[in-house]
């Protein structure tokens, strides 16, 4: 049984390694990260992406020698509220497209997907992960990631506001003028 789980460490780690290497890599092609991080070695492996991730890595190794518990409930922790956000992300997005599709001319009947009860699924999937971060308040060992977490997501997107959004909009307006 110990070497189910040491390889199904090991797969787990060597997937999050070609992940976060090649996602570091491709954020450096759009202009989202640092540009050396879009350097290939000879094979074509992001060793800049791998270098950091393996870092970060080595650095999460010593969160069992210190404050193991705490670390390990906030890494949990930040994780869904990450998963909360994303899926929040989805629903908005997906109000917005059919919202826009349909000033812009689309009919719902040719869209590929339906959504189901559309529009009560998307609100009621905001909705009920609205209420799973919010009830993160409540349970004590779980504030520290409210605490951390919405100051973070509130920095990136103002930084995205600050840098990015203006290169974005800049870069669709050439395009547009391209075609």
């Amino acid at each position: 049984m110990s070497f189910v789980v040491l390889t199904s460490a090991l797969s787990a780690g060597n997937s999050a390694l070609y992940a976060c290497s090649r996602l570091l890599w491709s954020m450096s092609k759009d202009g989202h990260a640092p540009s050396w991080l879009g350097n290939l070695n000879k094979n074509g492996v992001p060793y800049g992406g791998v270098l950091i991730t393996l870092l970060l890595a080595c650095l999460s190794l010593l969160t069992e020698t210190y404050a193991a518990d705490t670390v390990y409930i906030w890494l949990m922790s930040s994780t869904g509220l990450t998963g909360c956000l994303i899926w929040m992300i989805i629903a908005w997005c997906q109000l917005n497209f059919r919202r826009k599709y349909v000033q812009l001319g689309g009919q719902l009947k040719n869209l590929a997907v339906r959504t189901p009860l559309y529009p009560l699924v998307p609100i009621l999937a905001f909705l009920l992960n609205a209420g799973i971060i919010a009830s993160l308040y409540f349970d004590e060992s779980q504030q520290i990631v409210l605490y951390t977490g919405v100051p973070v997501v509130f920095a990136i997107y103002l930084f995205y506001l600050l840098f990015l959004n203006k290169k974005d909009s800049s870069d669709l307006q050439s395009k547009s003028r391209q075609q």
